[in-house]
């Protein structure tokens, strides 16, 4: 009886530490794919735990887990993030700890489209975190896929190129990016908002659509995890002229220095209080992360300031009423009513 029970404890204590496991799949690759930038392909990332109890991770990079892609002929390598599906958890912050639940198994996509020339790949996926097993997970290497060459497109009319980018000017709205793909002028814009901007514009001077596609970029997502112990972080609002400007700072109110970082663009939401509607947003953009770094001493603080002008991402002036501004710097939050008049 006492032999049983112990190799019984010993199998559940083998189970409640087991290593959670990092998958990869490809769906469609040996199909065979053409490069065509309108149809983006994906890769799926799947992070299990298949213990029954928690497992907790720790963050050694930001974000969730990354593909890594092999051109064959070339061995060159290419790294694409992934985008967290059905409230996935990702690293806002370093040392950051990522709890997963036990048996549950989270999913992420990596949008490979951008990312693919005619060559023949592999894959594999990692993520830089640390669990109680130590390393990093990785997945097994994905079978190679082939990536074929575009068929032609016709080209995209000098005329008609100069008179969209004259409509999309008009708007003043902002825009990430901008670029000439199988005859069509691509651009990226922060919200929904921005893009239906552009659009009634470009119907408006009767233009053709068809030689326009404007590709939305992800919401922007703030820390969910609770500040650590020892910081305090404090938002104040004032106005000017129409002019709102929101300054965040973080204060180290513990006895060790605190060591935080993050990407240049430190992201923010501004949403209307009754109904919740979300009106504004930043980081969402083209923001490569150049290792911003934030260091504070015992008792030292750090300001963040960020503008405003009162205006949608589609450049409409936002009604009066309550309003709340988030912020995160180096995946620190803080956040304020405030009110818009006229």
């Amino acid at each position: 009886m006492r032999r049983r029970l112990a190799l019984l404890l010993a199998l559940l204590g083998t189970a409640a530490t087991a290593a959670p496991r990092l998958s990869l799949s490809v769906p469609d690759a040996a199909a065979g794919w053409a490069v065509d930038y309108e149809t983006n392909h994906f890769a799926f990332v799947t992070v299990l735990n298949p213990s029954p109890a928690p497992v907790q991770l720790t963050c050694r990079s930001h974000g969730g887990p990354v593909v890594r892609l092999l051109r064959e002929a070339s061995g060159r390598l290419e790294e694409v993030t992934t985008q967290p599906l059905s409230g996935a958890p990702i690293c806002t912050r370093l040392g950051q700890t990522v709890t997963l639940a036990p048996g549950k198994g989270y999913m992420y996509r990596a949008p490979l489209g951008t990312h693919l020339t005619a060559d023949r790949y592999q894959a594999l996926a990692f993520w830089r975190v640390e669990g109680n097993t130590g390393g990093i997970l990785r997945s097994a290497q994905s079978p190679a896929f082939t990536v074929r060459p575009a068929p032609p497109a016709p080209p995209l009319p000098e005329q008609v190129k100069r008179e969209l980018q004259d409509a999309v000017g008009a708007t003043g709205v902002r825009v990430f990016s901008g670029s000439v793909r199988r005859g069509q002028l691509v651009l990226s814009v922060g919200d929904e908002a921005a893009r239906g901007a552009i659009l009634r514009e470009v119907r408006r001077r009767g233009l053709p659509e068809r030689f326009l596609r404007i590709e939305v970029a992800l919401p922007v997502r703030l820390p969910t995890v609770p500040l650590p112990a020892g910081v305090r972080t404090r938002l104040d609002v004032t106005e000017k002229g129409g002019t709102y400007t929101f300054a965040l700072k973080i204060t180290n109110t513990g006895q060790r220095p605190l060591t935080a970082s993050g990407g240049v663009c430190h992201p923010a939401i501004i949403e209307r209080i009754e109904g919740g509607a979300r009106v504004w947003q930043t980081g969402n953009g083209l923001c490569p992360d150049l290792g911003w770094g934030l260091r504070l001493a015992p008792g030292q603080s750090h300001t963040e300031r960020l503008s405003w002008d009162g205006r949608t991402g589609g450049r409409e002036k936002v009604p009066p009423g309550t309003y709340r501004v988030r912020m995160a710097v180096a995946g620190l939050l803080g956040e304020k009513a405030f009110e818009v008049r006229r």
